[in-house]
Parts: C-alpha cells; sequence; structure tokens
C-alpha cells in the first residue's frame, strides 16, 4: 500500500501509516519539520521517503502511483488549495483515495469545498458528522473521476 503523507509535519501521520505496514513518502516543504520526520525514524528498520517540496508548486508529481493521498491540516494553510488538490489527485492510481483532514479555514467551511469544486474532482455529498446541519464538523465523500479513472475522496472539517 503506497502512501503519499502532503504536509507531513512532523511526521506523526506518517508514523501511523507505516506502523500499518504502508510504504509512505512523507512531503514537506519546512526543512526544519523534516529533520524531525528523519529523526523520528533514525532507529527504525523501515523509513519513508523524504521528499522536499512546496505543496504549492507539484507540477511534476508521478501520476497513478498512490494507493492513498493525505492531507491533514494543510488545506487551510494553502493559497491555491483546488491546484494542489488536483495535483493530488492526479498522484492516486486508478481505485486510490484521497482523504482531507483540516480544521474550519477563515473563509468558513465553503472555502474548503469551493476548494474540491474547482480542483473538478467530481461528484461528492456532504454530510455533517454529528447530525447537525447547519453547523461542522462536516465531511464530503464521493466518487471521482479523473478521466475514466474512477477515485475516490473523503474530506472532513472541524469547526
Amino acid at each position: 500500500h503506497k502512501v503519499m503523507d502532503l504536509g507531513a509535519n512532523t511526521g506523526m501521520l506518517t508514523e501511523a501509516l507505516m506502523a500499518r505496514g504502508a510504504s509512505v513518502t512523507a512531503v514537506e516543504q519546512d526543512v526544519h519539520l523534516l529533520r524531525r520526520v528523519k529523526d523520528r525514524f533514525e532507529q527504525e528498520e523501515r523509513r519513508p521517503r523524504i521528499v522536499r517540496q512546496d505543496l504549492e508548486d507539484m507540477k511534476n508529481v508521478p501520476a497513478e502511483r498512490y494507493d492513498h493521498v493525505t492531507l491533514m491540516n494543510v488545506l487551510h494553510r494553502l493559497h491555491e488549495p483546488a491546484a494542489v488538490l488536483a495535483q493530488a489527485f492526479k498522484a492516486l492510481k486508478t481505485g486510490g483515495k484521497l482523504t482531507i483532514s483540516d480544521i474550519l479555514p477563515t473563509g468558513g467551511i465553503e472555502a474548503h469545498f469551493n476548494a474540491v469544486d474547482a480542483a473538478q474532482l467530481g461528484s461528492r455529498e456532504r454530510r455533517s458528522l454529528d447530525g447537525d446541519e447547519r453547523r461542522g464538523p462536516e465531511e464530503a465523500v464521493g466518487p471521482a473521476q479523473v478521466g475514466e479513472a474512477p477515485r475516490t475522496f473523503v474530506m472532513s472539517v472541524i469547526a
């Protein structure tokens, strides 16, 4: 199971994914955070592939390489989230899954849903995670198409 952890930060999610047997590529722009990821795995036999990359400049992402792409607490920091989501989706294999988990952005929850729509990830269903449709937390789930290749995405936003 190949996973790309976009915005890996200190590698906490990377570590959890690897503990479950995934082969992980940890992508982070900040050199100091990448050092912490490297240090986290210094004594481990299995290590993630570590890549320094500005998420908003991911023009050369290999297509259809990953089974799963994650963005945890990243989306709200991006200037062009739709472009990043489109590149993340491009990296997924057919049948792959994009998982986004984030906090409520300054522009409100619609900012995240608008980014998903702008990235043209396909249809989605919005539903409240706590049964209250008027406020978060919410998630979007749905099938999506890249050409003829089906993939799925899940987005959870905590208010």
